[in-house]
């Protein structure tokens, strides 16, 4: 057993024993006062019954006081990359090793995480993992109450003085679940501490596995999402020496087109990298099925 966990293990005794301690104390406490409310209309009953309500304001008080004054954990928003668990950093790494919980989102409809997964190799053994359910909805008053529940679930963990870390793809500040959550603790409760972790992301990764310089000298570089009407995903390119299409899943077809017509010749298409079925294809026309959701685009006038 180590250290930390030994250590837990005694502060858990100690605070089983505080608690049976503490309900023997209140139960002959509140026996005293049930006998005290017999007898009210007495002096020596009067008294009691005095004595009884400033105890149990104390007590409350002590109780109000003790839960003010344990520091919050820290939040941390790491991300663990497109998928390979080698492509964690060392940063991720060493926090993972010592948060008390981690939070993983997941689907309503099921408990998988492939953040969860990609992190897996680098948590210690018995982490609390707990899952943050989200609809598969567009539904924004629907995501806005998920997300503002989430947000309690793990405020109420990190003000136990618990750290916690949400584990994201990529990285924490790019089309990130992160920055949702990070909105709403930053609203509900600005006294909770939150460091973010940067994340190595998917078309970094993708650059590499391809050898496509991503940029240079005075070219530019629009990052955007493949998910949105014709005419702004055309804006993007027009203006792009150099782009990179996330999401590009949705309507692969006009995609295809509207790369073609802007005169983004060299399209790289990736998927699923780091994964065991990954896919590069250097001809957008080689793809003739419905990509995964883990899709981009390198592209370059």
């Amino acid at each position: 057993m180590s250290a930390k966990h030994g250590k837990r293990g005694i502060d858990n005794k100690n605070e089983k024993d505080n608690d049976t301690t503490h309900g023997r104390y209140l139960g002959k406490f509140a026996v005293g006062c049930a006998i005290a409310a017999l007898f009210r209309d007495t002096g020596v009953g009067f008294l009691m019954a005095t004595v009884c309500m400033v105890a149990s304001w104390r007590q409350s008080y002590d109780n109000i006081t003790t839960t003010m004054n344990t520091p919050s954990g820290t939040l941390y928003g790491i991300g663990v990359g497109p998928g390979d668990p080698d492509l964690l950093t060392l940063a991720a790494v060493n926090k993972l090793a010592h948060v008390d919980v981690i939070l993983a989102a997941s689907s309503s409809k099921n408990d998988y995480s492939l953040a969860l997964e990609i992190a897996k190799p680098h948590l210690p053994e018995h982490t609390r993992v707990e899952q943050l359910k989200f609809p598969m909805t567009k539904d924004r008053q629907e995501l806005q109450t998920a997300w503002e529940i989430s947000g309690e679930r793990a405020a109420h963990i990190l003000k136990q003085g618990q750290n916690a870390a949400f584990l994201t793809l990529g990285d924490p500040m790019i089309y990130s679940t992160f920055g949702y959550l990070l909105r709403v603790l930053t609203a509900t409760h600005p006294d909770i501490p939150v460091e973010i972790i940067p994340g190595i992301t998917s078309f970094q990764a993708a650059a590499a596995a391809t050898h496509t310089i991503l940029t240079e000298s005075g070219e530019n570089l629009v990052i955007f999402s493949g998910v949105g009407d014709e005419e702004r995903l055309g804006q993007n390119l027009d203006m792009a020496d150099n782009a990179v299409i996330l999401k590009s899943y949705k309507n692969f077809t006009s995609l295809k087109d509207i790369v073609a017509r802007y005169n983004h010749s060299n399209a790289i298409f990736v998927s699923r990298l780091g994964h065991a079925d990954e896919r590069i294809a250097r001809n957008l026309d080689e793809i003739t099925e419905q990509p995964h959701y883990l899709s981009l685009i390198l592209t370059k006038k």
